[in-house]
């Protein structure tokens, strides 16, 4: 037991990027334990009573073979309802409780950087009192790699994913689309995503504020650095929790809405354009941003897409600035028929 505990170490602390950690924990855990099920959930924003979302669900199927849920994207008000998650979450004590159907359940908080961001759900027809030393240990290894790993991946300013996260999790996110399309309807993982329209993809927008180079020159670069730091936590406000958000370097910003119709994708983005003009920033009072935003799908290469967005936010910049274009749509109007100089809108 003891060598196959330290080789589901070995394994969970070879991953690289924090989606795979997460699936590399609740992997170890179920491997280790006689466990039917386990969940891995993620709270949305500081606050408990915000919501939590499930990132994923492993559950050992009639086959005994183990089977997985991912993402589920609805975050739920866990105050009204799971007293038990929302419990182990305010107090970030463990949680033993048994179901109607007499499984035991063990809920454990995650901790990161002192700050209570999630918990992992077990459920087991066996006593897991017994296993607590062990699902603690795990735990404490997986919050300490987590720490480490977020900071590799995080911009030093604003706490947003930085350049070098992107490749990664814009390529999984690729692969994800792929994998879904091959399998198609008969795929589990697929079905129980959230139902989405028939028109629905992930969008990728590149987002640059305006005459930014001006606030540096006037007001200092500590106050530029500060009007970096409102718009990320504006951006952390607004968008889902399932949307990820990069810094890119300088005032350029990407985000990657998840899937949902290109009506929905443009009302999003607007949306947040408004809230950040009726904004004040310190100083300055008044800033806006313009950008571009593109349509996802598995046909390209990442560098196409940031390209394309590219082009539609030089557009935007060329047409007056705090708005933001559609590629597809620019494209169909014919006003992107010529290609765009590159190196216009310096993005790295």
């Amino acid at each position: 037991m003891g060598k196959k505990i330290l080789q589901s170490v070995i394994n969970m602390t070879e991953q690289r990027d924090v989606d795979s950690l997460e699936y590399g924990v609740v992997v170890t855990l179920i491997e280790l334990l006689p466990l039917n099920s386990i969940s891995l959930y993620k709270l949305v924003s500081d606050k408990p009573e915000d919501g939590i979302e499930e990132v994923i669900r492993l559950f050992v199927g009639e086959n005994g073979e183990i089977q997985a849920r991912y993402k589920q994207n609805n975050a739920v008000n866990i105050v009204k309802e799971d007293q038990y998650l929302y419990s182990c979450l305010l107090d970030t004590k463990e949680v033993l409780y048994k179901n109607s159907n007499g499984q035991m359940h063990m809920i454990s908080p995650l901790i990161c950087d002192e700050k209570i961001i999630g918990a992992i759900e077990m459920a087991s027809n066996k006593d897991l009192k017994k296993f607590k030393e062990l699902i603690n240990g795990i735990t404490r290894i997986y919050e300490n790699y987590l720490y480490i790993l977020n900071k590799s991946e995080r911009d030093k300013l604003t706490g947003l994913l930085n350049r070098h996260s992107f490749d990664t999790k814009f390529s999984r996110l690729l692969q994800m689309q792929k994998d879904e399309k091959r399998s198609g309807s008969k795929n589990q993982i697929a079905n129980e995503r959230r139902q989405q329209a028939t028109d629905s993809h992930a969008w990728l927008a590149i987002i640059d504020i305006d005459h930014f180079k001006n606030v540096n020159d006037k007001f200092g670069h500590v106050c530029g650095d500060e009007v970096l730091l409102m718009l990320s936590q504006k951006m952390k406000a607004f968008f889902r929790n399932s949307d990820l958000l990069f810094r890119f370097g300088g005032e350029e910003f990407v985000i990657i809405l998840e899937p949902i119709s290109h009506e929905m994708a443009e009302r999003t983005l607007e949306r947040f354009r408004n809230k950040v003009a009726d904004s004040n920033f310190p100083l300055i009072e008044k800033i806006t941003i313009s950008g571009g935003y593109v349509k996802v799908t598995d046909l390209h290469y990442p560098v196409t897409f940031i390209e394309h967005a590219d082009q539609a936010l030089y557009y935007a910049k060329k047409n007056g600035r705090n708005c933001i274009y559609s590629y597809e749509l620019l494209v169909e109007r014919g006003e992107l028929s010529k290609p765009i100089e590159s190196g216009k809108v310096d993005l790295f």
